[in-house]
């Protein structure tokens, strides 16, 4: 395993294949770019907004800004995300801890469980799967039709927009 710590300058792009890596405490900066493939990658508290392109492996955030994430068979978590989130994944799953922020998840073939930061208010949640379950400690309305089941929920003026799509896989929306 390979381990970089107090990562500076403006951008950083990052290749990593076939070696599992650790990035520990990158600080501000214009841009960030990670590609993992074929391997175990930890990415922990980064000060800028990262874009992430993963495969064939598992890829895990903590304490992140920003992050603009594209993945093929790779397993994601996400854990204390401080900006707004964006993902495509395939062939994986997602599990995101203390969404605070505008997001938007898309998944094919993959199960996306999400849970919502303590305490976070006036935010707006639409989930759908195409053949999946969803599950939600929410009050809301699931409905029902075809193979389809969609999700939403307001809480206060619903200025957060949290998009939540999946085909083949199951969703999960819960409050922490």
């Amino acid at each position: 395993e390979s381990i970089i710590r107090n990562i500076g300058g403006e951008e950083i792009t990052i290749n990593n294949k076939f070696g599992n890596l650790k990035l520990i405490n990158v600080s501000e900066g214009t841009k960030m770019e990670v590609t993992s493939a074929y391997n175990k990658t930890s990415i922990e508290n980064v000060a800028r907004d990262i874009e992430a392109h993963a495969s064939y492996g598992d890829i895990r955030f903590y304490d992140i800004k920003g992050l603009n994430l594209d993945s093929k068979y790779t397993n994601v978590e996400i854990e204390k995300i401080d900006g707004k989130l964006n993902s495509d994944i395939e062939f994986g799953n997602i599990v995101v801890n203390d969404l605070k922020f505008d997001s938007e998840i898309v998944g094919k073939y993959a199960d996306v469980s999400v849970e919502l930061a303590r305490g976070l208010k006036d935010y707006q949640i639409e989930g759908e799967t195409k053949y999946g379950e969803i599950r939600t400690d929410f009050g809301g309305e699931i409905t029902k039709e075809d193979n389809k089941k969609e999700f939403n929920y307001q809480n206060g003026n619903g200025e957060k927009m949290i998009n939540i799509n999946t085909a083949y896989g199951d969703l999960n929306i819960k409050q922490k």
